[in-house]
């Protein structure tokens, strides 16, 4: 059984130099880059793609695209290249099995209650994220992300192409899902009722067990030292179940940085709470 997985270090995309097939006037790919997806890459047809050429050779295991409003029955192709562009050494095809929200499940956002953003014929799905592990680790400079949404214009908030964390022991079976709200009932001075609506987050928590030396010390010691609560990451809870890697896939912040409890000798425990990023 595949375990919780953890994609965390953006640094080598973030500074990456990218290009894509067409972007829409105002909606540039540059924003693929940026941690709040709520700024996105629009792209005016159904069919694009993104070119990424590092700074010096990355090791990816995986490709995750936040905040898009792709269909099911979507693909993603995933193209990485040796020799500058010139000769392609992998190709892997990935398919949008299960968003969170579709477009029939979610208004425009001039007609929608939590006042989702954008101009009134742009829809949002800040919860949808799509997280593709590949079959082989790849160490390379430049990849292609290749996206067939059909004839549907389509939007993706925040790409991240890296390498993942996987620990030796699951917590399929138990993590909470919850919401948060921090809506607000207010009383006018006459004492009409008003909300201060806000949009809800998911939180997830979660405990990693049976930790061994080596992952309290090395990959997870880089996740609470480089996210912190300050920086998002990505976390897919159940990333073996396509039907579910989407709806338990969060892009999110720590609400703390978890404390590491050493439980016996060579085995340590950690607890996570994370909140999701809109």
């Amino acid at each position: 059984m595949t375990n919780v997985r953890f994609l965390w270090d953006s640094s080598g995309f973030d500074s990456a130099a990218i290009t894509a097939s067409a972007e829409v006037a105002g909606w540039p790919v540059a924003n693929l880059q940026h941690p709040q997806p709520a700024k996105a890459w629009k792209c005016p047809s159904g069919e694009g793609s993104v070119t990424v050429s590092f700074d010096e050779k990355e090791m990816v295991t995986a490709l995750a695209l936040v905040g898009h409003n792709l269909k099911v029955g979507s693909t993603v192709t995933l193209r990485a290249y040796a020799d500058n562009h010139m000769t392609e050494v992998f190709s892997q095809t990935f398919d949008v099995v299960q968003p969170i929200y579709t477009p029939a499940e979610l208004r425009p956002c001039d007609s929608s209650p939590l006042g989702y953003p954008f101009e009134d014929d742009f829809e949002f799905f800040p919860c949808n994220t799509a997280v593709f592990f590949l079959d082989k680790t790849l160490f390379q400079w430049a990849f292609k992300v290749e996206i067939n949404n059909g004839a549907n214009p389509f939007h993706v908030g925040r790409m991240l192409l890296c390498k993942h964390f996987e620990p030796r022991r699951n917590v399929s079976h138990g993590w909470s899902d919850s919401m948060t709200d921090d809506s607000r009932i207010e009383r006018s001075i006459g004492g009409q009722a008003y909300v201060d609506e806000h949009r809800r987050r998911r939180i997830f928590s979660f405990s990693l067990k049976y930790l061994t030396q080596g992952e309290v010390y090395g990959p997870l010691a880089k996740i609470r030292s480089y996210c912190g609560v300050s920086r998002p990451l990505i976390v897919s809870l159940t990333p073996d179940k396509a039907i579910l890697r989407e709806r338990t896939s969060i892009y999110c912040r720590m609400k703390t940085t978890p404390p590491v409890v050493c439980d016996n000798p060579g085995n340590y425990s950690a607890n996570f709470t994370i909140e999701e990023v809109l």
